[in-house]
Formats: structure tokens, sequence, C-alpha cells
């Protein structure tokens, strides 16, 4: 499942540029989910729905999202983050908005992987 949601953003980003308007390149952003371990996860289906409309409303075109972990491993302790991500990609015209809204660019989290969302 972690490669097949990996496979749908590369191929979603790949052909994103194939149809009409500006050639601008897509990019994929991070944003912590504040999962911490010893609670209920908050890297749900509706979470990523609420951060996506998020960026919606602000004017933000997001071409798809989806969960991740940041491919860390994180000592086994309560209250710890776990390391859990929601993914999105948008236009590199709209990157600096995300960023303002807590989300941050892929370099930070050169070893996520994808991961279904609870």
């Amino acid at each position: 499942m972690k490669f097949q949601l990996l496979v749908t953003v590369v191929v979603a980003v790949s052909i994103g540029g194939c149809g009409g308007g500006a050639d601008e390149q897509k990019i994929t952003i991070f944003k912590k989910t504040g999962t911490v371990q010893c609670s209920v996860t908050k890297t749900t289906k509706v979470a990523l729905d609420a951060e996506v409309s998020a960026l919606r409303s602000t004017g933000i075109d997001v071409l798809a999202s989806g969960c991740a972990n940041d491919g860390v491993v994180h000592p086994s302790q309560c209250g710890v983050e776990v390391g859990d991500l929601f993914s999105v990609v948008v236009t590199s015209s709209n990157e600096a908005n995300a960023l303002k809204m807590g989300f941050q660019s892929a370099g930070a989290y050169s070893s996520a992987m994808a991961q279904s969302c609870q």
C-alpha cells in the first residue's frame, strides 16, 4: 500500500504538466500530523481533508494528497513524535503560501515514504 500511494503521487507529478495551461513545476510539500506515541493517531483521512481544504480556501490548487512518514527511526517513548506527515502536491507558484501555512518543502523530508491514512 505504501508503494502504491508513492507511485500515485509520482505519476500525478509526472503527468501533471501534460495538459493545457502553463507548464509549471509540480512539487511535494509536507506537514507534520502531530501524532505522538501512546496517543490516538492524527494521521487520518479526515485530518488530511481538513488540511487540503485549508490550502484550497486560500487559493492554493492541491493536485494530489496523501499520508506519509518521515522515514526516520524515532525512540520508543510515549509522547515522542512518530514521524507521520501529510503529503500534498502543489504547483511551485503556490509553495510560498503553503509554507506560510506550516508545510515544509520536500528537502526537509528526504527519507519520507508514503503510507496509508487511518
